[in-house]
This record gives C-alpha cells, sequence and structure tokens, in this order.
C-alpha cells in the first residue's frame, strides 16, 4: 500500500467522522504523494494541480475516487475496486463492448461450478454473471 493510498484513506476517514483530522490537508498529502511517485516533484506545479483540483467535501466520493485512480495507476484490480466503491471516476463501457456496461464482478471460476454446483446454485443462477453488484457495492 503506497503512502498516497494511505492518505486517500484517511481523507476518507476524516470525512466520515471516523478518525478526528483534516481530509483536506490529506487529501492534498495524497495527490502530492501520488505525483512524487510518478516523476513529478516540482513543487509550483503540484501547487497549481491541486488549486485545480481542490478537495470538495460535498462531493469526497468524487475527489477521492479520482485521485485515487489516478494514484493507483498500473494497479488495475485495486484502483477497479476503489471505482465499484466510491464510483468515480465517471466511467462507461465502450460502444463497441460485448455488455454495455462495465463489469462489476468477476465470474465464478468453473472449479466452483465443477465441485461446489450443489452449494454455487443456492446463490446464483448465473454463476458466469459480469453485471450484478455484490453485496458490498451498494451504490
Amino acid at each position: 500500500m503506497s503512502y498516497a493510498e494511505v492518505q486517500f484513506l484517511l481523507a476518507e476517514a476524516y470525512q466520515r467522522g471516523i478518525l478526528n483530522g483534516n481530509a483536506s490537508n490529506a487529501y492534498d498529502n495524497g495527490v502530492t504523494a501520488s505525483m512524487n511517485y510518478w516523476g513529478i516533484s516540482d513543487t509550483a506545479a503540484i501547487t497549481i494541480y491541486l488549486a485545480s483540483n481542490e478537495y470538495n467535501a460535498a462531493n469526497w466520493k468524487q475527489s477521492i475516487g479520482v485521485q485515487k485512480w489516478i494514484a493507483l495507476y498500473m494497479n488495475g484490480f485495486e484502483a477497479w475496486n476503489e471505482w465499484r466503491r466510491l464510483d468515480y471516476p465517471q466511467l462507461s463501457a465502450p460502444s463497441e463492448a460485448v455488455i454495455n456496461t462495465i463489469p462489476v464482478r468477476f465470474p465464478y471460476p468453473l472449479s466452483e461450478t465443477q465441485t461446489n454446483s450443489a452449494k454455487l446454485n443456492a446463490i446464483t443462477s448465473n454463476p458466469g454473471d459480469l453485471t450484478s453488484k455484490v453485496w458490498w457495492d451498494v451504490n
């Protein structure tokens, strides 16, 4: 887990009232850490970027979600999970995609259908489903 991700998690915890702290400062620390990680160390450039992408407490999911998506570049699985959890950034499936939405779950593996079909059939009739949200994805 990167320092940037920790700072975004702290910003969320502060915003939700789980911890005491300043969400905006943690957000700024996360963005700065992300930019530093990706080779941007020019403080003026970081300041300009932060001024153009200020933390919005009224829509904290968007602020944190977009910046976390950027910070998790090259860690696609983690970024995908954060996108499902926060619903940001706003994404859509390409027009030529086989299904018209971005998948929100993995299908059950073939081994599950072969070795545990009775239990699997008790919870789903479509183990290959990619579009039904998992239990924790409530948005």
